[in-house]
């Protein structure tokens, strides 16, 4: 008997031991599912962009779903964890997108707003890229007309740019006599630079420059496709086809 209920002594203190474990594990637990969003997704790194590899995207993606699935967490939460952890451009693209009217409600939402903007920032980069070496080659009117046309049709695909950084990327293309030029006169926006050039070869354009297809939203024009600049008459002709010119003044 006595040695009965000894062992029954011990079997008691186990199953306490076993109880005061199983009440700790539950007290962290529900601390788990109070603590804030935020505060679970401390193992989540900060997210800038995907410049480098579409793969850091990715990655950043699953690390999310997977600190998620882990504390079953709702999506509501993932998405507070999410939006704390953006850095840089991934807060400017929900800015952007809190402007525009579509604030992500949803993990998902977030994932798309975020993916958008870093390709159209990709594509807006080759395309200031392309600006950033053109040239004008050549030291004859045609030469210029040709330059201004392209540069024109480039500048459509970059809707950021400031007029400074516009007439900047413009004489920086010039031939080295007509920018001297330009650059003296000291143009406050890109059509008085335009205007610059043409004067600095002896060519008056039109006191309205025109540049066909400038109000067509730039996404609509593929990247090969030059709208058609007409000016002159002086009219610079280019191409006659196309849509119905806008000002120059406009662009700005």
């Amino acid at each position: 008997m006595e040695g009965f209920t000894r062992e029954f002594e011990e079997l008691k203190a186990l199953y306490q031991a076993q109880a005061a474990e199983i009440a700790e594990l539950r007290a962290i637990l529900g601390h788990l599912h109070s603590t804030s969003s935020s505060a679970f997704a401390k193992t989540i790194k900060p997210i800038y962009d995907y410049a480098e590899t579409v793969e850091e995207f990715e990655d950043w993606v699953r690390v999310c779903e997977k600190y998620r699935n882990f504390h079953g967490m709702t999506d509501a939460q993932l998405l507070s964890a999410a939006d704390s952890h953006l850095k840089g451009d991934a807060v400017k693209a929900v800015k952007l997108a809190k402007k525009n009217g579509h604030t992500p409600v949803t993990w998902l939402e977030l994932q798309t707003v975020l993916l958008t903007y870093f390709q159209d920032r990709r594509t807006r980069d080759d395309h200031r890229d392309e600006l950033d070496r053109m040239k004008c080659v050549g030291v004859l009117g045609t030469d210029l007309k040709t330059y201004t046309s392209n540069f024109i049709s480039k500048m459509l695909f970059i809707p950021d740019m400031s007029m400074s950084d516009k007439v900047y990327q413009y004489e920086k293309g010039l031939s080295e006599d007509v920018q001297k030029e330009v650059k003296r006169k000291k143009p406050a926006n890109l059509e008085a630079a335009v205007r610059a050039a043409f004067e600095a070869l002896s060519i008056v354009p039109h006191p309205s420059v025109s540049f066909a297809a400038a109000a067509t939203h730039p996404r609509t024009l593929p990247s090969t496709e030059v709208p058609p600049v007409t000016v002159g008459g002086g009219h610079m002709t280019h191409d006659p086809t196309g849509l119905a010119p806008m000002d120059i003044g406009a662009l700005g």
